[in-house]
């Protein structure tokens, strides 16, 4: 197999439906997690430290009115709330619980005309 493409593997996963109100209820449970929030003018990436603080400059406290998606990771789940209808809804996926499940692992080529690296951040733009 070349170094890109899809490897089929299973897993372990449990995945809960939630609605708003449960969903925006499992965000503070996130410590040593990574986020990512689309709002309706900005899309912002985070940090979420061990104490559970965020870390970005844009955090916004009103996520009730001003997100459309966002989906939280940590070593172990992931937290997705999407807007539907003018309301917020969300499903947590926990690993090694529940039912196996099939799963496709890849590995994808990014394009870039322009190659960018400030620390550990890698940017790739097309001009």
């Amino acid at each position: 197999m070349s170094d890109y493409g899809y490897k089929p593997g299973n897993c372990q996963s449990l995945v809960t439906p939630l609605n708003e109100g449960e969903a925006l209820g499992r965000i503070a449970a996130f410590k040593n997690a990574k986020a990512v929030a689309w709002y309706f003018d900005a899309i912002a990436f985070y940090s979420i430290d061990d104490a559970g603080k965020w870390h970005n400059s844009n955090y916004r406290d009103n996520l009730k009115e001003e997100l459309v998606r966002l989906r939280i990771f940590d070593e172990n789940k992931e937290l997705h709330i999407w807007r539907s209808n003018g309301q917020l809804k969300g499903r947590l996926r926990e690993d090694n619980e529940g039912d196996k499940t099939d799963f496709a692992d890849a590995t994808l080529l990014l394009n870039g005309t322009r190659i960018d690296k400030s620390g550990d951040t890698l940017e790739l733009t097309e001009e």
